[in-house]
């Protein structure tokens, strides 16, 4: 991946103050299987119960929020169509940015998903009746962002073609491959997960860039503007990532330059695992209470300031290629 900048606008044009940007996203989608209620083939407890609980912190911290809805042909998976109210209370945030999220479910095979990535034309479809599903909530999304962070040939054309402006599908410097059988991420053997924990402390942070149109990865000539995701807020339990996150807050900050720290979550992740089925899940107060920690302590900080995806692109537009 490119380590090229976006530069910020030269004098006499709207310049963008020397801060560390925060952009916190979460992707509302159905439940997954760690959070699932017991025998349930679809719960959407996250999207009922987590996505109040979220707005709530949000409104308590005056913060923007970009929220990436998952849209799917399968009717179950498809929140605009079956959660309308919900994703149109979204949409009238006026702090907040409603995305694209699209998980690349093709077919069930022995009763596991089937993912696809390389089909161009088939993904290219699933991006259009996204837009279309969304539009009937009075949405049009400029940012998407690909399920499980997987690597889609050719992603930044699909999106160029369907009237996107930025992605945040790459997760620190590169995106997930599927197995050999299509029904899973590739799992990464332990010297590789080593060596990326320790890129993560000592090489160079991400930055936003424009991406070329066949990759997501790769810097180019493209208008996809690429917004790497860091890392969960929720996941700093450990020592390491609590480390981490020190360390990526104050090597952000350092510096003339603006910096771009981008963080996400998943809606169901504010929830108790199992506690219930829909609307009978309970929220995860703990959860809550650590992730208002983490933003609220990010947002008191003098060079901080939350922005949503777009907020950053027009930010960033004066750009010299």
């Amino acid at each position: 991946m490119t380590d090229e900048t976006v530069d910020p606008p030269r004098a006499g044009q709207n310049r963008v103050k020397d801060k560390l940007y925060v952009l916190f996203s979460v992707d509302g989608e159905s439940v997954n299987e760690k959070w699932r209620a017991r025998g349930a083939d679809h719960d959407y407890g996250g999207i009922l119960v987590g996505t109040p609980g979220l707005e709530e912190l949000l409104d308590e911290l005056n913060m923007p929020c970009t929220w990436f809805i998952e849209t799917s042909h399968d009717p179950r998976r498809d929140l605009p169509s079956r959660f309308p109210a919900i994703v149109k209370r979204i949409a009238a945030r006026s702090r907040d940015e409603v995305g694209l999220h699209v998980h690349w479910r093709r077919s069930e095979r022995d009763n596991r998903p089937v993912y696809e990535t390389r089909d161009v034309a088939w993904v290219k479809s699933q991006v259009e009746q996204g837009v279309n599903s969304l539009s009937s909530c009075g949405i049009e999304p400029k940012s998407f962002r690909g399920g499980s962070f997987l690597h889609v040939a050719r992603l930044p054309q699909v999106l160029m073609d369907a009237s996107f402006k930025n992605d945040s599908t790459v997760l620190w410097d590169r995106c997930h491959r599927l197995n050999e059988a299509a029904t899973a991420k590739m799992s990464e053997p332990m010297l590789g997960r080593v060596a990326s924990r320790l890129c993560r402390f000592g090489g160079r942070l991400p930055h936003p860039y424009f991406t070329c149109l066949d990759d997501v990865e790769l810097g180019g000539d493209s208008s996809i503007l690429e917004f790497p995701v860091f890392y969960n807020p929720l996941e700093l339990t450990s020592p390491w990532r609590k480390l981490l996150h020190r360390i990526i807050v104050t090597r952000a900050a350092l510096g003339s330059r603006p910096r771009f720290v981008s963080l996400f979550l998943h809606i169901d992740e504010l929830t108790l695992a199992n506690s219930g089925r829909d609307e009978k899940c309970q929220v995860d107060e703990g959860a809550l209470h650590r992730l208002g920690m983490t933003l609220g302590t990010l947002a008191s900080r003098s060079n901080v300031a939350f922005v949503t995806l777009l907020q950053a692109r027009a930010m960033l537009q004066g750009r010299l290629r």
